[in-house]
């Protein structure tokens, strides 16, 4: 358990960044993802009163992942600024992996069951929200297609 201190400034940092404040001295555009994931991630390890939170925030990290990923697919021009959002993102979920599976090694009893329909949850949200997003203009698709998009 971390010191009550650094809880604080966990929380006091992952509340900035969710707001896009900056933790230090970056400016409110520099808060990447991948810092306010890691703060996150100690968060729900030391402060179990911002799992919800936490949870709740590593959704909307994947969900911006996804809408990226699509909006490059479809798009027809290079965006480099595009692409540079979408590996951050990438990496954020990264790390959001990282976390959870330590977690679930660290103490499989008490956080499997959490995690496991956590992320069950998502990826039903997720398959059902962004399935039309990927039909679009594809009406050959087959049973196997429909099935691998709609999970749930």
């Amino acid at each position: 358990m971390q010191a009550p201190v650094g809880v604080l400034n966990d929380l006091r940092n992952f509340l900035n960044g969710l707001s896009g404040l900056p933790t230090t001295s970056k400016s409110r555009t520099e808060v990447d993802s991948t810092e306010v994931v890691k703060t996150a991630t100690n968060l729900l390890k030391n402060f179990p009163a911002a799992r919800e939170a936490v949870l709740f925030y590593f959704c909307q990290v994947i969900d911006e992942t996804i809408k990226l990923h699509l909006s490059q697919s479809q798009a027809s021009n290079d965006n480099s600024a595009n692409k540079k959002r979408l590996v951050e993102k990438e990496d954020a979920v990264g790390l959001i992996h990282e976390a959870l599976s330590s977690l679930i090694k660290w103490n499989p009893k008490g956080w499997a069951p959490i995690i496991s329909t956590w992320s069950l949850r998502l990826l039903g949200q997720m398959s059902s929200y962004h399935a039309p997003h990927l039909q679009v203009g594809r009406t050959d698709r087959g049973l196997n297609d429909t099935l691998q998009v709609n999970i749930f």
